[in-house]
């Protein structure tokens, strides 16, 4: 009897689902997006209904993408996204699903090579900087001052800026300080918040550690393995955009792809949203996910969509790194990600690391933008001689690439962060939002969805684990309601 009853229900439900066949339209064909199909392909939504998506670039990946200088794929750079922390999950998870191999890179047996004055700090002198920078940040928090404060003029909460709380902090500790914003964050030192202190600081908790390790001189003993077992991040071995390939290999023939498809508004028309686009077409769906990032969202007419308040207010005012990457192609002995993890220069206010037969530089705030306008190879001239002077089987080097985050139209920008103009509550330090994303929350009529590493409000927003954890959210949220 119960084996009958199911067997009734299951064919009950496939009549029922065949009938209300719906147009399901993703509006984005980045990493969020990609992950939002292969979610709904995996759960088998394209049998009984049409998933179409969009993208406005001639190639999928938005920021993940990989370039290569050669044909083989033996030296190349991510112009984006680039390492997976071992705690990203998801991302981990769905590398596994997809039979992409990780590469594991251990922190321990690496240099963390950092400039000041042209000068190389040896372990123990950036040790030192980062301590101080970690205690002062420790003392700060425990402060517990008032982050926001109220504008009289404008009748809005504000964030109190960092800067105004650095006026005790080592010259030395504040140019390490800004260095590492501007490469996280990509935002100059007077759009950071103060609340922005509160997530950096556990950022160097773990430079500090890494650094500790090093200063105490553990290298090939049982103390190095057993911190190779905490101390590592995953990159993916021959470039993200076998990741991206993976992603769009399996939904292809499940799902309508449509390139070169710029979107310029979203309008509801009773219960359906009409998707319009730079050509002139446009296209009408029953359910819409949006993976758009919000630096582009905001040139899109939505004025006719059913968006919280919450979701109007991070679309205008989310801010986005202005970020450059540089990869220069080295010709060398062997491969400086053997030695390297970090590059800090403090000169120049930027972070590099190796890549695979090749240097990556990453510059973020104006100072990015000097470089991006300019002529790069001016900071390959500053930087080159510096790198060789450390590791002497670094011959010569090839023609930088460029790829500038601010100016390609369907980004606007690398990744959300924090900024002082963003006064939106919910990033303010907590414990308790370890899974929230408010940013996600449905429409009035559950059929109109947003996803992107900026819906998260956790420790994976501005991270590619954001970009897969919101897909996964949206899509399970869309389904919830297609079975309603």
């Amino acid at each position: 009897m119960f084996k009958k009853s199911i067997l009734l229900l299951a064919l009950s439900f496939s009549i029922n689902t065949s009938l209300i066949a719906e147009k399901i339209a993703i509006l984005g064909g980045g990493l969020s997006g990609l992950t939002t199909a292969y979610e709904l392909v995996k759960n088998n939504i394209h049998e009984n209904n049409e998933i179409v998506l969009f993208e406005g670039r001639d190639r999928l990946g938005g920021r993940v993408h990989t370039h290569y200088f050669d044909e083989d794929q033996k030296s190349f750079y991510e112009e984006g996204g680039t390492f997976i922390d071992s705690d990203h999950n998801q991302m981990i998870t769905l590398a596994k699903e997809l039979k992409i191999k990780l590469k594991k890179t251990s922190f321990v047996d690496k240099d963390v090579f950092v400039v000041n004055e042209e000068k190389f700090l040896k372990t123990k002198d950036a040790y030192y900087i980062v301590d101080m920078l970690v205690d002062f940040l420790n003392a700060f928090k425990d402060r517990n001052i008032n982050l926001v404060h109220y504008n009289d003029q404008t009748k809005q909460l504000e964030y109190v800026k960092a800067e105004d709380y650095f006026n005790g902090l080592d010259e030395v500790a504040k140019k390490f300080l800004e260095t590492y914003y501007f490469d996280e964050v990509g935002l100059d030192l007077n759009n950071m918040p103060a609340v922005a202190l509160f997530w950096i600081n556990e950022d160097l908790k773990e430079i500090k550690q890494l650094l500790k390790l090093k200063k105490s001189t553990i290298k090939r003993t049982f103390l190095s393995g057993l911190a190779n077992k905490f101390a590592y991040r995953y990159s993916v071995k021959g470039g993200m955009s076998q990741l991206i390939d993976a992603l769009e290999n399996t939904v292809k023939d499940k799902v309508t792809i449509n390139l070169n498809s710029k979107i310029v508004s979203i309008k509801k028309e009773d219960t359906l949203y009409r998707v319009g686009f730079e050509n002139g077409e446009d296209f009408i769906a029953d359910r819409i996910i949006v993976t758009l990032p919000f630096s582009t969202l905001r040139h899109v007419d939505v004025t006719d969509t059913p968006l919280t308040d919450l979701q109007r207010l991070s679309i205008q005012t989310l801010p986005y790194g202005q970020h450059i990457k540089i990869g220069i192609p080295l010709e060398a002995e062997k491969d400086v990600a053997k030695d390297l993890l970090y590059y800090v220069n403090l000169d120049h206010r930027f972070i590099g690391w190796a890549g695979k037969n090749a240097m990556t530089f990453f510059l973020g705030s104006s100072k990015s933008q000097e470089y991006g306008q300019g002529d790069v190879n001016n900071l390959v001239h500053d930087l080159m001689p510096g790198l060789q002077s450390k590791y002497k089987y670094v011959k010569d080097f090839g023609a930088p690439i460029i790829k500038n985050w601010v100016t390609d139209q369907f980004a606007l920008g690398t990744y959300s962060g924090r900024s002082a103009e963003c006064n939106i509550g919910i990033f303010n330090p907590s414990d308790t939002i370890r899974d929230i994303y408010v940013f996600a929350e449905p429409t009035i009529d559950n059929r109109f969805f947003l996803a992107g590493e900026h819906i998260m409000a956790d420790g994976s927003a501005g991270h590619m684990e954001g970009a897969v954890r919101s897909g996964k959210i949206a899509s399970g949220l869309l389904m919830g309601n297609l079975l309603k």
